[in-house]
């Protein structure tokens, strides 16, 4: 665990930290779908849905995920 977060804390008391955040999004996280607007959905770090991106800056974050991405699925 490399963030300023857990600088100078046990590495297994960070990561056990890290685990109870991770819980704690997934507990109130809500999946984002076509009526939510525009967004980009990313998939186990390997597929990215972008949905209705405009303007300069989505379209400059959309250019650099189709060119990291292996799956990309424009809507």
């Amino acid at each position: 665990m490399n963030a300023p977060d857990y600088e100078g804390i046990d590495p297994i008391a960070a990561f056990d930290d890290f685990k109870q955040k991770r819980e704690n999004y997934m507990s109130v996280y809500e999946t984002a779908d076509e009526r939510d607007g525009s967004h980009i959905k990313i998939i186990n770090n390997q597929t990215f849905i972008v949905h209705n991106t405009r303007g300069y800056l989505p379209q400059k974050v959309r250019a650099a995920v189709n060119e990291t991405s292996t799956t990309f699925v424009l809507y």
